[in-house]
């Protein structure tokens, strides 16, 4: 996070649900001079904006539609066929940091800035739901990083994660 003065923080949120929930969620990101905003809905263009772009904070959502790279389409039909959730956003970032099978299998190339440090998640899903806590703990993911989507949760939760994902990395 070595952002001259002058410059905004650069933040990416993967999320599906964004368009609906930028009322609520992204404005008071939106409302802080200090951060330029990215948001992008599937899997194939978050896979596209973080191999072409730098960002200093990426927030994932863990369900995500696969978007047009064939890649993700053939992994969104396995995963209903198999009546698995469509977790595509974690399947991305397996292929970035992780072993499993299926994500080596989309074949992405993690871009040299991204590291786990620049990453925290926002997903309806507990972080103790047993598949999603294995794959993230075999990536060593944070669990404070982690927020689970509730109807109760608070209008700053995006900010106060993009918030804590900069002060990790900073101190």
């Amino acid at each position: 996070m070595n952002n001259p003065a002058n410059q905004k923080t650069r933040v990416l949120w993967i999320e599906d649900g964004a368009r609906v929930e930028i009322p609520q969620l992204a404005v008071p990101l939106y409302m802080k001079s200090e951060y330029y905003l990215v948001i992008t809905d599937n899997v194939t263009d978050a896979d596209r904006k973080l191999t072409t772009q730098t960002f200093d904070v990426v927030i994932f959502d863990l369900r995500l539609a696969p978007g047009t790279d064939e890649r993700f389409r053939a992994l969104s039909r396995a995963l209903t066929e198999e009546k698995k959730a469509q977790r595509l956003g974690l399947y991305l970032l397996l292929s970035y940091f992780g072993t499993n099978d299926i994500a080596k299998n989309l074949k992405t190339t993690k871009p040299d800035w991204l590291s786990i440090e620049r990453v925290a998640i926002l997903s309806v899903d507990p972080f103790d739901e047993p598949d999603v806590h294995e794959a993230l703990s075999s990536i060593n993911f944070p669990a404070d990083r982690y927020k689970q989507k509730t109807a109760a949760m608070k209008r700053t939760t995006l900010l106060e994660l993009v918030k804590q994902v900069i002060d990790q990395n900073t101190h």
